[in-house]
Formats: structure tokens, sequence, C-alpha cells
């Protein structure tokens, strides 16, 4: 645990337990989100990734973490995820205690104010871990927003949401056999609207799913095809991104003269 004197000056286990403590959650999940993979947390917590094995390695020893090779959002191959156990868990709380009453200074264009930690993470809160908001700030006790802000605008690189993932699931498994019915489709129509997922997302995950079915055998291309075609003259006329979606299925299926 962290001398009360060092302020926020936090060891690299001290950032990753309280990375991972936003995380524990995940530890009984089939797919979890990235940042709990090395790449993750060295992202998270704003160390080079070099450095991330030999911390996670002591951690291990220290019975604070398990190591399980699970299915990551966004990748092909299964890689390795970190979970507090239930001894990294609590001395993870003890120091999020200790640290949430703590001021820091957050200097902005227009000057500066004093706030908590606890109070800056529930500005931040689904949006930063607690290891990376306090990754900003220096020995001192200052963190500069600018660079948080500027981090927050790289977010599209991030996992999907639980309601984007669900509907992506739900429509992958609607395109798992290379058709779509109108049921099917009405369906999912219904299921974007309740977990509000754009018309424009819908596309993007589509054109995702349907990449995937590249490998599908050449009996079921020409339907997939079919499919799309169909619904996209549903309503008697081919949007741009209809049309682009129709050239793409094409392409990846290697389909000519339709």
């Amino acid at each position: 645990m962290m001398d009360s004197e060092e302020h926020l000056c936090l060891t690299i286990e001290e950032r990753i337990l309280l990375h991972l403590l936003d995380f524990y959650q995940y530890a009984t999940a089939i797919t979890v989100p990235i940042e709990i993979t090395q790449q993750g947390i060295s992202e998270a917590i704003l160390i080079q990734r070099k450095h991330v094995p030999r911390s996670l390695k002591a951690m291990l020893n220290k019975g604070l973490l398990e190591e399980t090779i699970r299915h990551v959002t966004g990748k092909r191959q299964r890689l390795r995820a970190y979970f507090l156990t239930d001894k990294g868990r609590e001395q993870a709380l003890l120091l999020r205690d200790h640290v949430k009453s703590l001021l820091i200074c957050i200097c902005t264009e227009e000057g500066s104010t004093t706030q908590t930690v606890e109070e800056v993470m529930h500005l931040l809160k689904g949006i930063f871990s607690w290891g990376k908001v306090l990754s900003y700030v220096s020995m001192y006790g200052v963190v500069d927003r600018k660079k948080i802000d500027e981090s927050t605008m790289q977010r599209d690189a991030l996992p999907l949401t639980d309601n984007a993932l669900v509907y992506k699931k739900a429509l992958a498994q609607a395109w798992k056999d290379g058709t779509m019915t109108n049921d099917e489709r009405d369906i999912l129509k219904s299921l974007r609207e309740s977990l509000h997922i754009s018309e424009k997302d819908h596309i993007t995950f589509e054109e995702d799913i349907l990449r995937d079915l590249g490998e599908t055998a050449d009996d079921k291309a020409l339907a997939v095809y079919k499919v799309a075609l169909k619904q996209a003259l549903a309503d008697h006329k081919i949007t741009p991104d209809e049309r682009a979606i129709l050239e793409k299925i094409k392409r990846r299926f290697h389909l000519k003269n339709v």
C-alpha cells in the first residue's frame, strides 16, 4: 500500500489495481473488453507495454491477480486477460478509499480549480478508470485537463458499449445462416430502437458481419446478396449506403453479373 506522504505518486502495481477494479464484473464473462489485456492495461495506465508483464507477474505471485484466456471484443484471437482476486479487490478498494478524498489541482486554459479525486471521477464516470485518471496526475497533485480531453476525443477506438454489443450479437445471429427473413429484420428494427442504436451504426455492424461471412460457401454467397438487395429495395429505392453495402458483398464473395 502506498505511503500517505506520497500522495498521488502511485506505483505501477497500484495503478493496475485501481484500473482493474472497474472491470471486476467481467470475471465470469465469456467475452471481455480489451482494457483488461496487457495492451489495454498499458494504454489505460499510460505506461509502455514492455513494462506491464513484469508488474503483472509480480501481482500474480502475490495473489492479487488471476490470469485467464478469454475472447476479447474486437480481436479474432483469444488473449490473456487479468482479473483481481478477492485479495486484490480488497487492496484496490482500500487504496481507492485512501485516495478519493485527496485534493488535486485541475489546470485548464481558463485557470485552475481544486477538486477531490472522487469529484473528478464522478465527472469522468464511464469514460476512464480510476487507474487511468490518476495516471495523469503528477506527484505534486496536478493534472492538465487538456490531456484528458484529448484522450476522451480518441475514445472511438474503445470497445463497443453494452447496448451495441447486444445488438451486434443479435444481428450476427440473424445473418448466421447467410440469410435474413423479414421477421428477423422487423425484430432487429425494434431492438435497434429500444437500445438506441443509430442507423449508421447498424450499417457499420452489418458491413463487419458480412465481411466475416466472406468464407461462406459459394451456394450461400448469392443468397446473401439477394437478401440484402431485397431489403434495400423494400422502400423502392436504394440509398448510397445500401448501394455501398451491396457492392461490398459483391467484392467480398466475388460475385459477378448480379
